[in-house]
């Protein structure tokens, strides 16, 4: 009998398919917090057991023992490794990534702000495009059940959902800047003679 140690606001809940739906998104949601953490805690883990430290070169130029003593007292590296993963859990939790290396000035929670826009505009469109071919693909695949067009719609869904998305990214960028720069004849703004 499942939810008989429940109390009964709790049961009638559970007891429909909405409720039921709620618990599950909810049960969910929770099991992302261990697994953050354990993903932080297993890259913090693997930076810390790569060989070298982020200052062993700095462009084309080594930085002196006095300068890499001082980034280090600056960065908290200079602290145990226990107490280095609680600061920088601290900081993750507030959102404080600290100062980009690459943009002078600017920190990364700046720069993560700046660009969530362009980000969530991305998979917005991502959204409206695999919503409508997702579901006809779908709805394609259940009407011609155990046919040419069933095998060939479940075959290009496994393959599309097995790519990683690093690599769909990379052959997007060729297929829609490199080859279509190629095809407009170098220029963008004339079309192609």
């Amino acid at each position: 009998m499942r939810g008989a140690l429940l109390p009964p606001q709790v049961t009638a809940i559970t007891s429909t398919r909405a409720g039921s739906l709620a618990i599950f998104i909810v049960r969910r949601i929770l099991w992302m917090v261990p697994i953050l953490f354990f993903v932080i805690l297993i890259t913090f883990t693997l930076m810390h057991l790569a060989p070298g430290s982020p200052w062993d070169k700095a462009g084309s130029r080594q930085l002196s023992d006095t300068v890499v003593n001082n980034l280090n007292i600056r960065y908290g590296l200079n602290k145990p490794v226990p107490q280095q993963f609680l600061l920088y859990i601290t900081s993750v939790v507030h959102f404080d990534f600290g100062l980009s290396y690459q943009y002078q000035g600017k920190t990364v929670s700046g720069l993560l702000l700046e660009s969530w826009p362009y980000t969530a505009t991305i998979g917005v469109l991502a959204f409206l495009l695999i919503i409508p071919v997702g579901v006809g693909l779908g709805v394609l695949a259940a009407l011609r059940q155990n046919t040419r067009v069933d095998y060939i719609t479940m075959g290009f869904a496994t393959v599309a959902a097995s790519f990683p998305n690093f690599v769909i990214g990379a052959l997007m960028v060729v297929a829609f800047s490199v080859l279509a720069y190629k095809g407009t004849g170098g220029n963008f703004f004339l079309p192609a003679a």
